[in-house]
């Protein structure tokens, strides 16, 4: 929930709050109350807390060097519990020089202290982390983490972390996270910009700000600057005469403050975390120096889409070769239905170009690059799918997303930084179709479930169209069940279609080369019933996921009475709603439909003693409901189980009866059926 939108430069008004008691201490002034702390009275549950997290980022003019962004962080932490000597473990994520650019984005760490202190028999036990067991790990070819653990950690510790980090590219001014998964205590940021630049910024998520300040300030440096007449989408000259000068400017100083933070805890069927933890965003909007017109990085959409179809990066890199239309021409010969020449393109896309687990909003390299060395991003996978669909004949257009871990999309300010992946729409007139071909296991007419529920931008450049991005296609597990119940144990058969998202999470556990095996671990795993043949496996890719297997077990009870679970598949031991209250929406992605019919067949001359009574649970609008219906007669029980959510979507307040259904649907799935052996 966005809580307020600024922009920095023009007239503001706050409401200025004073805090008297300041909760910031200097690196190494441990004052008792930190040490002598055993417990947070406002959360006793949690096993560490946040005591204050202090960042600061000014950009400042450094002679010779030009404008740099310094960033500077201070964090102090209390272990509470044994369970909170985790945040020991300390990671920085940066971005590290990308070669194939011709800007500086690299980000520098510097600076790093890490120290614990735990009191023990009255001293101070300090302990500094060793430079030696810092490593840096690449998570992708834009970003690494320095990664290093602070020794002397236990339950009592105070642990505290400062690093700077110094960029040249001032666009990607950090962000602040007031809200973590343990509580905090105090949280601040503050910023200090020149009046050169213009950002707007936003404060998101549940929490009020404590303290919310606005200053000016006065400066004075020698700039050498160049007067643009071409720039591109970075602010960068292409051409142009520099200028060294002395400037007396004015900047603008922020502070932002929350205090007494609670955790916001990791809950699942989370649509967007980020979306959610209270934070300052801030968007770079435009760039102005002394007697030079404005360069506005933020731009309406349409002139936007305009950039983007024509940037060196994205539209300019989306192009043919001979050696696509080759392959578009053997995919499509003698194929008449669009459709059809959709799908076989796709196919070849997803199941011979590899993605490299990189999103990213613009190509490093052009769709025959990709073609050729079959590996890419997925917008660059995607992308050629688009020109492959195109030299097909068919209208294919690029579709910008921002994926469910990226955050929601500020549709106030248009940057294109905001999105992280393009996705493709076909438009076949009566029908369209979107496309991703990221993923060998996904038909085309499933989507990743981390796009699902979110918007995407049409790069149509007659008209600003946001389309919003679903699945359509049936999601359904039905399984037939035999069982054949013995004095010793028992035996049957399964027989199972799983449709849609059901049908793609089976085919990516399957495993075809021991299907007996795999089976048994999907199943059956952790249980004493065996999987002992595999009858039939027919994966229709387009269509769903089928198998039939039989199972034995020989458990031999040796009672006249004997309980057996019915849900011996797809049982709900645990409900996944543990929360007493929820303040994000629950996100199940898609609508869905579990289904099991189970026939049990009575040893001969045994009887049922008891019978679990029918149950159904409905929520009050539809939106989610299971029924459980057994029936008895003629040595056989007949049992029906259904589960359907009937939306992807729950808001927080419906999360009390989603809560419900599930303790209630933990319940149904535990009962027994009693037989007994006649007398």
């Amino acid at each position: 929930m966005i809580k307020r939108i600024n922009i920095i430069l023009l007239i503001l008004l706050f409401g200025v709050v004073t805090d008297a008691v300041s909760q910031v201490y200097d690196f190494g002034d441990i004052p008792n109350e930190h040490l002598e702390m055993t417990v947070y009275e406002k959360d006793s549950s949690a096993n560490a807390v946040v005591l204050f997290d202090i960042g600061n980022s000014v950009i400042r003019y450094q002679t010779n060097k030009g404008f740099k962004l310094i960033y500077k962080r201070h964090t102090r932490y209390k272990v509470l519990e044994d369970a909170g000597v985790f945040i020991a473990d300390v990671e920085i994520k940066y971005r590290h020089d990308d070669p194939k650019k011709d800007i500086n984005t690299e980000q520098d760490i510097k600076k790093i202290q890490a120290t614990s202190y735990t009191l023990t028999n009255g001293s101070i036990i300090e302990q500094n982390f060793n430079e030696d067991d810092i490593y840096t790990e690449v998570t992708n070819e834009y970003w690494s983490e320095i990664k290093f653990s602070i020794p002397g950690v236990k339950k009592g510790s105070i642990i505290e972390v400062s690093y700077e980090m110094e960029m040249d590219f001032l666009l990607w001014f950090p962000n602040w996270y007031f809200q973590r998964n343990i509580p905090t205590l105090w949280s601040e940021y503050s910023t200090k910009i020149p009046e050169f630049y213009t950002f707007s910024y936003q404060t998101l998520g549940a929490e009020n700000l404590f303290v919310e300040e606005s200053d000016t300030y006065s400066d004075r440096a020698r700039i050498t600057y160049t007067v643009n007449n071409t720039a591109d989408r970075l602010g960068n000259s292409s051409m142009g005469q520099r200028y060294t000068e002395t400037v007396n400017f004015e900047g603008k100083i922020l502070r932002f403050v929350m205090k007494d933070v609670p955790a916001l805890p990791d809950e699942p069927f989370t649509h967007s975390r980020k979306d959610y933890e209270a934070r300052t965003d801030f968007q770079f909007i435009s760039l102005q120096y002394p007697d030079q017109l404005a360069y506005f990085y933020s731009r309406p959409w349409d002139e936007l889409i305009d950039d983007l179809l024509g940037d060196i990066n994205f539209g300019r890199k989306i192009k043919s070769s001979d050696d696509i239309k080759r392959e578009v021409d053997y995919l499509t010969y003698g194929v008449e239905s669009n459709t059809q020449k959709m799908e076989n393109i796709y196919n070849y896309v997803a199941t011979n170009v590899t993605w490299n687990g990189n999103y990213g909003m613009f190509l490093n390299e052009n769709t025959p690059r990709i073609f050729r060395d079959k590996r890419g991003s997925s917008t660059e996978l995607n992308m050629l799918l688009l020109q492959m669909l195109k030299d097909a004949g068919l209208s294919a257009y690029p579709l910008i997303v921002s994926t469910k871990e990226n955050g929601s999309v500020n549709t106030l300010v248009g940057v294109a930084d905001q999105f992280n992946h393009a996705l493709v729409y076909v438009d076949m007139g009566d029908q369209a179709y979107i496309l991703d071909a990221t993923d060998k296991n996904r038909p085309h007419n499933l989507l990743p479930t981390n796009v699902l529920g979110t918007e995407g931008l049409l790069l149509f450049e007659e008209k600003i169209i946001w389309i919003p991005i679903s699945n359509y296609t049936r999601n359904s597990s039905m399984k037939m069940v035999t069982i054949n119940l013995h004095e010793n144990g028992y035996t049957g058969n399964i027989k199972s279609q799983q449709i849609g998202y059901f049908a793609k999470n089976l085919r990516e556990e399957y495993n075809a080369e021991d299907s007996l095996a795999s089976l048994q671990n999907l199943i059956f795993k952790n249980s004493f019933t065996k999987v002992t043949s595999v009858s039939a496996v027919n994966d229709e890719f387009e269509h769903g996921f089928n198998y039939t297997l039989e199972f034995e077990n020989e458990e031999a009870p040796n009672s006249d009475i004997r309980y057996f679970n019915p849900m011996m598949v797809d049982r709900t031991f645990k409900n996944p709603f543990t929360l007493e209250e929820r303040f994000s929406p629950v996100d199940f992605n898609y609508t869905s439909q579990q289904m099991i019919n189970a026939n049990i067949i009575l040893p001969e001359g045994w009887v049922v003693e008891e019978l679990p009574k029918p149950m159904i649970y409905r929520l009050p609008d539809n939106s989610a409901e299971f029924q459980r219906i057994l029936q008895a007669g003629n040595g056989t029980i007949m049992m029906r189980f259904v589960l359907k959510i009937n939306k992807p979507l729950f808001l927080p307040d419906e999360y009390e009866g989603l809560k419900d259904m599930y303790d209630k649907l933990v319940k149904a799935h535990a009962e027994n059926i009693v037989i007994k052996k006649e007398s």
